[in-house]
Formats: C-alpha cells, structure tokens, sequence
C-alpha cells in the first residue's frame, strides 16, 4: 500500500485512511490540475481527501472548470478543503450548499476540523 507520492507540483501522503494532498505551484492551470487528479486516482483509491491549496495563488479557468467537474472527483467520498483565508472559507460553502458538488465537500480554515468532518 502506497503511503505518499509527491512530483514538482503535488505531495500525496496517506494518514489515518486520508490522503492529505498539498499543492506546490503558485499558478494552476489545467494540464497541471489534470496531472495532479490522474496521479490522485492513479495512486490512491481511498475516498476521504484533505486538500490544502494555500500555496495557489491564480488558478485558470479552464482549470477551475475541470477541478470542479466529476472527472476530477473520481473515487473521492468526501473533500475537506483548507483555506487560511475566512471569506474564502464563507463564500464557497454558501457555494457548495447552492450548487452540488459530485462529492461532499466543505472548506476549512482548520486541518483539525476538516479531519474531524471527513470522519463524522
């Protein structure tokens, strides 16, 4: 069983039946949000994920498109995102509450809470 994998622009690592996935690059765009998923669904078939993209500053709109589509959701159950940024936090889960997501996700600004969510 594979426990972490990381390549210049994403660190995978397994943790209590989690994969905790922590972005590299300052600016994602869609062929490295599509080498990032397929790495994610290549590697590690679990279904909780931790997701810390604080290190992305600019995303692209067509990698925002793809992040969001069932394609990049493949295999994941739910989806605790992580924010330092409260007002971030606030306006994508009044978001994900309005439009559905193929998975359960939720935006922390606290890793504790967001583990404690995706085991709940």
């Amino acid at each position: 069983m594979i426990k972490q994998f990381e390549n210049e622009h994403v660190r995978l690592e397994r943790t209590k039946g989690i994969i905790k996935v922590t972005y590299s690059v300052e600016h994602m765009t869609l062929p490295i949000a599509r080498e990032c998923v397929r790495d994610r669904i290549w590697m590690f078939s679990d279904t909780l994920f931790l997701v810390d993209h604080s290190s992305i500053k600019t995303l692209d709109r067509d990698a925002s498109k793809y992040l969001a589509s069932p394609a990049a959701f493949q295999g994941i159950g739910k989806c605790a995102l992580l924010t330092d940024k409260l007002l971030l936090k606030l306006v994508f889960n009044l978001y994900f509450s309005i439009i559905k997501q193929p998975s359960a996700v939720k935006y922390f600004t606290s890793e504790e809470d967001g583990i404690k969510w995706l085991h709940d």
